[in-house]
């Protein structure tokens, strides 16, 4: 299966509610990939499968998935990056959801000095992106 397959399916799976069928495909894509460590798309379907773990309330699914995320972003664009501050704003927002808010505080102020790095006109402001 390919990338744009895989996100067809769970988009559909998505539309519809189906969190776990969505879930399952991404899970299965990611699993199933050659590279998945070099290519770029792959944060950003990880990013997707965390997305359907925090919809579906499965808070600790989503916050392993969003850090394998993180990692794959800081990787690939390094640290200070914008995305990886949108990264660490979704790991915050879990956090947030289960009333912990000390553990939500570092992960926002960390993407809070991320975005502040990052020069007003610089292109690469994709912190809302992901």
């Amino acid at each position: 299966m390919d990338l744009g397959v895989a996100l067809e399916v769970c988009q559909t799976s998505l539309r519809h509610a189906e969190y776990p069928a969505a879930v399952s495909t991404m899970k299965r894509f990611l699993l199933t990939s050659p590279n998945q460590n070099q290519d770029k798309p792959y944060w950003k379907s990880r990013i997707l499968v965390g997305d359907c773990h925090f919809r579906y309330d499965r808070f600790q699914e989503a916050v392993e998935v969003y850090a394998a995320a993180l990692d794959q972003v800081q990787s690939l664009y390094g640290l200070e990056d914008p995305k990886a501050a949108a990264v660490l704003q979704k790991i915050a927002t879990v956090y947030v959801t289960q009333f912990r808010y000390q553990e939500a505080e570092l992960f926002f102020r960390r993407a809070l000095q991320i975005k502040e790095s990052v020069p007003e006109d610089s292109d690469s402001g994709a912190c809302g992106a992901v």
